[in-house]
C-alpha cells in the first residue's frame, strides 16, 4: 500500500467517525446523536412536520422528547426538527469540506511531510462532555 492510499483510509476513517459519532448543534445549542438511528428518527419528524404544515397529517405528537447527548430531554418542537435538520447539513458539510482538503492537499504533496497531520487539521466541532 503506498503512502498516498494510506493517507487517504486514514482521512476517510476519520471523516465517517466524526459524520457517525461526533454529534451536531442545534442553534438553540443541543447536541444530539449523528448515527444512523437517529437520523432516521429525525428524517421520520421532519416528514411528520412537512404533512403536518401543507394539512395533510397530524402535527408532532405532544410530549415527545429527544434525549441530548449531555443526557437533557429537549421536547420536540417543529423548530428543534428544523434545526435538527440545519445542524446535521452544516455538521456534514464542514466535516466532508474538511476531508476533501486533506484529500486534496495529499495528491498534490510529493511526500507525507507536506500534508498537514490528520488529527492536527481544523476539524468542525465534536460533542465532547463536560
Amino acid at each position: 500500500m503506498s503512502w498516498k492510499d494510506e493517507f487517504k483510509s486514514r482521512i476517510i476513517a476519520e471523516r465517517d467517525w466524526r459524520l457517525m459519532e461526533g454529534g451536531f448543534p442545534t442553534l438553540s445549542g443541543h447536541w444530539f446523536a449523528s448515527d444512523l438511528v437517529t437520523r432516521s428518527r429525525i428524517s421520520g419528524l421532519s416528514l411528520i412536520v412537512l404533512m403536518a404544515g401543507v394539512g395533510a397529517g397530524p402535527a408532532l405528537p405532544d410530549g415527545l422528547t429527544f434525549r441530548s447527548m449531555a443526557g437533557e430531554d429537549v421536547e420536540i418542537t417543529t423548530s428543534i426538527v428544523v434545526q435538527m435538520l440545519y445542524g446535521i447539513a452544516k455538521q456534514e458539510a464542514a466535516i466532508w469540506q474538511t476531508a476533501q482538503a486533506l484529500l486534496d492537499a495529499m495528491q498534490a504533496a510529493e511526500n507525507p511531510e507536506d500534508i498537514p497531520p490528520i488529527t492536527g487539521t481544523s476539524w468542525p466541532a465534536i460533542y465532547t462532555a463536560g
